[in-house]
């Protein structure tokens, strides 16, 4: 069991970087506990964790794991999610949408507005919690899942043994199986992280993190905190002996296709030092009740607020 003082020193990876970002945004977070709203963006990549998580407990395939997670989130718009789809095909098949044949498609099928129109009200009460930006919908999102599972053959690894910290069993229950965060100490500091999926690959373990957006590139990726923190924690429990090989990576699902980037274990391990003094700062810090506030610090195109989940609670 977690009690309350833990929950203010145990770190992760995303609570470190929280508190680096603006130390008052994690004691508000954290510490005081205030829910915060999110970008609807967030919602579009839980959705597929939990697609691909699904797709290797069953296992199915990825499309089938779309299928049903969407159906289970948004079971009373699912058929018109469906719908959706299938006319939004046609319409895309169109010209150009503002072209005469195109508008002329949409009036011959008011059923695509209709189901637009549907989709909308139940986003709004549903999902209104969200942020929602700029051509972000549920009905978008819905064609994004459907496009990247069916055109992503390699992005299911083979010899699985541990899909989001647990281990891989037919009989799991699909994506109703909740996360288990993989323990450890860093830093003299309780750590906790969660690593997508862990596979046996002949004789190297595969440490894959699956992100939504832009793809990184190697030389970025070969100073990522988040894959060096995984890989140590699999060791501290066990999970991987210290002296097997390990392959790290990336598995980015773009707008409309799938990038891996993987790095040599050995690459990852010389971040280890950089990291656990990453860690030990963020846990001095907070231990000492330091919360620095970076209100008005940045300009106004990098500011942490304007993209903040706890803003509307913060009297800074």
């Amino acid at each position: 069991m977690t009690t309350d003082h833990e929950t203010t020193t145990l770190l992760s990876l995303s609570r470190v970087r929280e508190y680096l970002l603006c130390g008052e945004r994690y004691r508000l977070k954290r510490i005081l506990r205030h829910t915060g709203t999110y970008r609807a963006n967030l919602l579009f990549g839980s959705l597929m964790h939990a697609a691909i998580a699904r797709a290797y407990r069953q296992p199915c395939s990825l499309p089938d794991a779309v299928e049903a997670v969407w159906g289970r989130h948004c079971a009373p718009v699912i058929e018109t999610l469906r719908a959706y789809a299938t006319l939004d095909a046609e319409y895309r098949a169109q010209e150009r949408s503002n072209t005469k044949q195109a508008k002329g498609w949409r009036q011959s099928h008011p059923a695509y507005d209709d189901a637009l129109t549907a989709l909308a009200a139940y986003q709004t009460t549903a999902f209104g919690h969200y942020r929602w930006g700029q051509g972000q919908s549920l009905a978008t999102f819905y064609r994004r899942s459907r496009a990247l599972a069916d055109g992503a053959a390699d992005l299911i690894l083979p010899g699985a043994v541990l899909v989001e910290g647990q281990p891989l069993h037919t009989e799991d229950a699909g994506d109703a199986v909740d996360h288990t965060p993989i323990r450890g100490v860093i830093a003299g500091v309780p750590v906790v992280g969660v690593p997508d999926v862990v596979a046996r690959d002949g004789g190297v373990i595969r440490v894959v993190d699956y992100k939504t957006g832009r793809a990184t590139v190697p030389a970025l990726l070969a100073y990522d905190a988040q894959l060096t923190l995984y890989v140590e924690l699999l060791r501290q429990a066990g999970v991987i002996a210290r002296d097997e090989p390990v392959v790290a990576g990336q598995i980015t699902l773009g707008d409309d296709d799938v990038t891996a980037v993987w790095l040599d274990g050995a690459v990852l391990d010389a971040n280890l030092a950089r990291v656990t003094a990453q860690f030990a700062h963020v846990a001095a810090m907070v231990a000492a009740g330091i919360f620095p506030n970076m209100r008005g610090l940045y300009a106004p195109s990098i500011s942490p607020c304007s993209d903040c989940e706890v803003a509307h609670v913060c009297e800074a």
